[in-house]
């Protein structure tokens, strides 16, 4: 007999019902544990009572005068101390060795001289435009439309 034979042998009877009847699955729910609530910690007490210092003495003995007094002595102190620096400054302007050269001075009274003779031959005999009109003296004319 072959290895298949003998286990339906096994499992059958002679009228062809099983020996063990075979129980049906129980579902059971898992064995988890259940979560604890989390605890929600008491709010802390917030402390209604206010810790004031008192007032400084010297606070209100300066007036507003005083104050604006103050103030213009130190935009003065400021604009003294400025002044002091550009006109008291003995330093001088880095003198170049280019400027010092003659055919600088040259180039430049070269230039001038040759504006002046272009300026001289431009006689120009053209119309002389009209003066602007004065819109405060004269009114302007305004002509209302029938609608």
């Amino acid at each position: 007999m072959s290895m298949h034979d003998t286990k339906a042998s096994d499992l059958m009877s002679g009228d062809g019902e099983e020996q063990k009847k075979r129980e049906k699955t129980e579902l059971k729910p898992f064995n988890l544990t259940k979560p604890k609530p989390k605890m929600i910690p008491a709010p802390e007490q917030i402390k209604r009572e206010i810790k004031a210092r008192p007032a400084p003495k010297n606070m209100n003995k300066k007036t507003l005068a005083d104050i604006e007094a103050d103030k213009k002595e130190r935009r003065q102190a400021t604009i003294n101390a400025i002044r002091g620096e550009y006109e008291g400054n003995v330093q001088k302007r880095f003198a170049l060795a280019t400027e010092a050269r003659p055919t600088v001075s040259k180039v430049a009274k070269v230039h001038e001289q040759v504006e002046e003779a272009i300026t001289r031959e431009l006689k120009f005999q053209g119309n002389r435009p009209r003066p602007m009109p004065n819109f405060e003296k004269n009114e302007a004319t305004v002509k209302l439309n029938v609608a």
